[in-house]
């Protein structure tokens, strides 16, 4: 595929090219010619090729792919050691070769081809000339300055060097395609109504860029030609205007090289026009194509339709001092700009004012702004968890100027009184800062003396008071101030004691009674000094006397005999296992009596 070898910027918001007309170039692709094989003279490309003559003494020759590969001017595959290279014609079967250097030459070295156009150009009208070059494949050199002389007057020389000549167009930069063409072209203003086209390397020598290729049979730079075009340049109908809308605005099409009256169309150019003229307003709610038609042509150009992103900031709004508004307006692919300065997304806000953002996808521009005002924090303290008697009462307190009250008790009011435990918080709002505070209060209640006392013990028995777990001071009936106290007579008794803050006075009776007799003997016991259950002794030994304990091992060897059931057997140097013992006593009816079981030891 022919590549360009020209650059081209593209015009912004302009959907047109530019319209050609008639090829002004006699056999512009070289076909008509008498096959001709062999190294071309002045003479023959002069009477074999229709149209195109040599002005000089150097003669262009014309490859054909039709000639048989043992031609020298056999387009492709040619075998004669003279050939200038392989390739296969752009177009057709015929193309041109001509020399643009030599290096072994005795002097400077051309070949020109030229023509005299079909018809004169017009003066002040814009062209466009074109052809395809490949440099042949066994030349050693490649160049640039290959190009197209316009004149009134054709250039012409009887010998090889360049024509004095300057070209109107031609290649700015060293050709070195070998496979496949290039395509040479550009634009340009007649000044005069010139006649003639010339075709080759204008530049002498020393003006030429040369690019030894390296090792090639043909000490030359020798361009095949082909495709030659020379037309005017006519603008086409072209429409111009916003390629993209935001949904909701009106976009303005402009018209321009119309040629009459130009009628429009949205969707497809035909049925009834949306209106007439060089411009049209229009208003579309999705992307459309609107079309312009002429008298001889149609433009088409698309309008899309972008929405609008959502922003949203909020209502104005009241914070208290010292908290953080964060804004959040983010939209995939938009931009920001803050009225703060800020180019991001999210903006936090800590101070009072006006805060404004544009939000921007490219196509449209949304904005929004909010107040924001920050105002004294209300102190408030409700004060530290606390601990109230019986009977006890507490204020809560969390007046403040201008401020409304929620309790969570669902009062309105700056204070409360409480005499419950329980949380109590309040809110607290002064133009719209809000502040909460809480507090705990519980109700200290006194030790339950009915839990600690056996109200009817055995006689004989005595009942322990123990208020060492109450906080504060200990005062009896009696003055005593024992923590733990001991009694073994029925009665009332009295008793004040603390607990933290609070005083209690109690009260509880003691109605000592008969107890039936009762021997209670444990069956395991663990001697390991850690005061829990140390010493084998009766758990229980009420309505009996003259106890006498002995303990014997498994072969009935006696171990310990004691009458102190305080003192018990320590069993410090008997191992573990199983023990027997017998205890001997006196009951009430003053009977001498025996019971034996047994225990085990463990460590």
């Amino acid at each position: 595929m022919p590549r360009s070898f020209w650059y081209s910027l593209p015009a912004l918001l302009l959907l047109s090219t530019l319209c050609v007309g008639q090829n002004l170039v006699p056999n512009p692709g070289l076909e008509q010619n008498t096959p001709f094989c062999g190294v071309f003279g002045q003479s023959d490309f002069n009477q074999n090729v229709v149209a195109w003559s040599t002005p000089t003494a150097g003669s262009p020759d014309i490859c054909l792919s039709t000639l048989p590969t043992n031609c020298m001017n056999a387009a492709v595959g040619s075998t004669d050691p003279n050939s200038w290279g392989s390739e296969a014609p752009a177009g057709g079967s015929a193309m041109a070769a001509l020399i643009t250097y030599c290096s072994i030459c005795a002097s400077e070295t051309r070949e020109y081809m030229q023509a005299q156009l079909i018809q004169p150009l017009q003066v002040g009208q814009l062209y466009r000339a074109s052809m395809l070059v490949s440099l042949g494949d066994n030349c050693q050199y490649a160049t640039d300055g290959l190009g197209f002389h316009f004149s009134v007057v054709p250039p012409s020389s009887n010998t090889w060097p360049s024509l004095p000549v300057n070209a109107q167009i031609k290649a700015q930069q060293v050709i070195g395609t070998t496979d496949g063409w290039v395509e040479i072209s550009g634009e340009f203003v007649a000044t005069e109504a010139f006649t003639f086209i010339t075709i080759g390397n204008f530049d002498n020598d020393a003006a030429t860029q040369v690019q030894d290729r390296g090792n090639f049979p043909r000490p030359f730079a020798v361009y095949f030609v082909d495709e030659i075009v020379v037309e005017a340049a006519v603008d086409e109908l072209t429409v111009n205007g916003p390629q993209s809308i935001c949904a909701g605005q009106a976009a303005t099409l402009t018209a321009t090289n119309a040629n009459g009256p130009v009628s429009w169309f949205a969707n497809t150019p035909a049925g009834s026009p949306i209106g007439t003229g060089n411009s049209i307003t229009v208003q579309p709610t999705a992307t459309t194509t609107y079309h312009a038609v002429d008298a001889t042509d149609t433009a088409s150009f698309t309008v899309s339709v972008v929405q609008a992103p959502t922003v949203q900031l909020g209502n104005d709004t009241t914070l208290c001092e010292g908290a953080v508004l964060l804004l959040n307006v983010e939209v995939p692919g938009a931009t920001y700009a803050w009225s703060t300065g800020a180019t991001g997304p999210q903006l936090a806000v800590t101070t009072s004012g006006n805060i404004a953002v544009s939000v921007s996808n490219g196509v449209c521009t949304v904005s929004d702004s909010m107040e924001v005002l920050f105002v004294p924090r209300p102190l408030i303290d409700l004060g530290n968890d606390t601990t109230l008697c019986p009977g006890e009462s507490l204020l809560l307190d969390a007046t403040w100027p201008g401020a409304s009250y929620t309790w969570s008790t669902g009062n309105g009011g700056p204070t409360i009184t409480v005499d419950a435990a329980g949380s109590y918080g309040v809110s607290v709002t002064v133009a719209g800062c809000v502040v909460w505070d809480s507090l705990q209060v519980n109700i200290e209640l006194p030790m339950d003396l009915s839990q600690l006392v056996d109200a009817s013990p055995c006689l004989g028995d005595s009942v322990q008071v123990d208020l060492s777990g109450e906080a504060g001071p200990v005062l009896w009936w009696d003055g005593s101030t024992e923590v733990v106290r001991s009694f073994s007579n029925s009665g009332v008794y009295t008793v004040q004691f603390g607990t933290g803050q609070c005083v209690y006075e109690a009260q509880f009776s003691l109605s000592f009674r008969e107890c039936d007799p009762d021997i209670s003997m444990p069956n395991v016991f663990t001697p390991n000094g850690d005061g829990h259950n140390d010493r084998f002794i009766p758990v229980v030994a009420r309505g009996f006397t003259d106890l006498e304990l002995v303990v014997l091992n498994r072969w009935g060897k006696e171990l310990f005999r004691t009458r102190n059931m305080a003192l018990g057997w320590s069993g410090l140097d008997a191992p573990e296992g199983t023990y027997y013992w017998v205890l001997s006593y006196t009951d009430q009816q003053g009977a001498a009596r025996s019971m034996a079981g047994h225990v085990t030891l463990l460590r």
